[in-house]
């Protein structure tokens, strides 16, 4: 995996954008195992997937509605709302870095008073010392807690170093349940679930007058999810979270990633999706036979004969689900098995009966 990704890149020219993305890919998919690298050349994208980016600007800022904006580079996405109060501004990805501050030049002057962290990975928030050190910094208490673990140095790994970032300021402000945060003639709802579901603590950034919601990686508009459903911590929470989203009154969601903007029927595609992957690896354990399937490998290396069974099951899986939806959501045939290996161990201990031996 590292000789394939490496190799890759030294063959093509990444804006510093994208060299930030790939760098922090190329770091967790080392790590990784089951990652599909037979399908080298991949269906087209489709129609829907995406928006223009000025390539020589790098960044696109556009307003969604009532001077609430986005901004995105193609990889990553950040929102800032203008208030008579002062800037609201919610993450801060290294990938897009300084042109944040660019983008925010464009349509005010105000300065930022208010920094939301939507949740404590690096990717997301790595650039938020480039906000004034005076604003109020909003997170709640488990992100604020795993941040001033890294702050502090506590960690393996250094805090944002593999996607350009560095130690962010530490939230001022903290919440266990839900938070409003009232600025200016602005009401912003933070809301969460309880549970983990990508991370330890996903926040919803939600404003009912323009109909706006801010939840990051959890639906990726017009694609299937990033790789293992997007390394999500607890599927089950992953999946309430979409029924969490959709019964909020919204029409616009900011989603953290990729170009475009969502709507509700990308919480439904995505849902449908995944729950599509569970029924057919489902119907793989009862289908796919154990012992014709590993009979053509050593059947002395256990490792090998379980990891030759999966495989399978994943593929019947991912075979299935491909063809439903490669003409629905772009990069169904490129992370579908990866999903399908991430999936599988959630249904195979939720109690499926597998095709084993008498």
């Amino acid at each position: 995996m590292t000789t394939l990704f490496h190799t890759r890149i030294k063959n093509i020219n990444v804006n510093q954008s994208l060299s930030f993305f790939l760098l922090f890919i190329i770091n967790i998919a080392t790590a990784q195992i089951n990652v599909r690298a037979d399908k080298p050349v991949a269906l087209p994208v489709l129609n829907n997937s995406s928006v223009k980016i000025d390539p020589a600007k790098g960044y696109l800022v556009s307003e969604i509605k009532d001077k609430v904006y986005y901004v995105t580079d193609g990889i990553y996405q950040m929102m800032f709302i203008v208030t008579s109060d002062g800037v609201v501004a919610v993450d801060a990805p290294p990938s897009i870095g300084n042109n944040i501050l660019l983008a925010i030049k464009e349509v005010t002057d105000q300065p930022v008073k208010y920094v939301i962290y939507s949740h404590s990975h690096p990717d997301h928030i790595g650039s938020a010392s480039l906000y004034p050190a005076t604003a109020q910094y909003i997170s709640s208490t488990t992100s604020a807690d795993e941040l001033k673990k890294h702050n502090e140095g506590k960690s393996q790994i250094p805090f944002g170093a593999f996607v350009g970032g560095k130690p962010v300021p530490q939230p001022t402000k903290v919440f266990k349940d839900s938070f409003t945060l009232n600025a200016g003639n602005r009401i912003i709802k933070i809301l969460h679930t309880h549970q983990s579901a990508h991370s330890a603590d996903d926040l919803i950034i939600f404003l009912p007058k323009e109909k706006i919601v801010m939840a990051v990686d959890i639906i990726f508009p017009g694609w299937v999810p990033f790789e293992q459903v997007a390394y999500a911590q607890n599927i089950d929470g992953y999946l309430e979270l979409h029924k969490f989203l959709l019964n909020l009154d919204f029409d616009t969601l900011v989603a953290g990633h990729w170009s475009r903007l969502g709507t509700k029927q990308d919480i439904t595609d995505n849902m449908n999706y995944i729950n599509d992957i569970i029924s057919a690896l489902q119907e793989g354990f009862a289908k796919v036979d154990f012992g014709s399937t590993v009979s053509k490998v050593n059947t002395s290396n256990i490792n090998l004969m379980m990891e030759t069974y999966f495989d399978a099951v994943a593929k019947y899986a991912s075979d299935k689900v491909e063809l439903k939806w490669k003409d629905k959501l772009s990069g169904s045939d490129v992370w579908t098995y990866s999903h399908a290996r991430k999936l599988l161990s959630f249904v195979r201990e939720s109690g499926v009966s597998m095709n084993m031996p008498k």
